[in-house]
């Protein structure tokens, strides 16, 4: 039988990866677009191979250091240190919109966690149980934010749509300044 803890912990999960979802999203539409951008000054200055290099080596460090942050952010958010992925947040968040009263969750998980027990051993358990069956009934698709997913995925087509037309309006400097980018020396 699932616990107070293991659903919130479900709830947590699905919360992160609607995040990183939306997160990955704008990372792509932002790349597309300095990829745009890169293009078009190397189509206009003919950059010289030591700032293509430069460029190239920026990029990578960038792209470490967003791994970096990533997996201490995952060790973060393991650690319940983030506000937003905190169990008595999420309990809160969820209480607020599938229970008639918003603390019925926290309570809940109070209780479950508590190691002594003050009350009554077989009304703890009753109200436990009614709580997960409660939180097993529940639809959770309110809690994450699809519009915004969507939102993201129609930027990225967007930015596609321009990186392509611009591409091939100006064919000939484009890919030659794409070989030059990719062959920086």
């Amino acid at each position: 039988m699932k616990t107070i803890k293991d659903y919130l912990l479900r709830i947590r999960f699905e919360s992160i990866k609607s995040d990183l979802k939306i997160l990955l999203w704008r990372i792509y539409s932002i790349s597309i677009i300095i990829f745009l951008f890169i293009i078009t000054i190397e189509n206009i200055f003919y950059l010289s191979s030591s700032l293509r290099t430069k460029f190239w080596i920026s990029a990578l460090v960038l792209f470490i250091i967003m791994i970096i942050l990533l997996i201490v952010a995952s060790i973060q958010i393991k650690n319940n240190r983030f506000k937003k992925y905190k169990l008595k947040y999420i309990a809160k968040k969820t209480g607020k919109f599938g229970f008639s009263k918003q603390d019925t969750l926290i309570n809940g998980l109070q209780i479950e966690s508590s190691k002594e027990n003050l009350y009554s051993k077989d009304l703890s358990n009753t109200f436990i149980n009614q709580t997960i069956d409660s939180l097993s009934k529940l639809d959770l698709s309110f809690l994450y934010p699809i519009k915004k997913i969507y939102l993201w995925k129609k930027i990225t087509l967007i930015s596609l749509i321009i990186t392509l037309l611009t591409l091939i309006g100006t064919w000939k400097h484009s890919v030659s300044s794409i070989y030059r980018l990719t062959h920086a020396n």
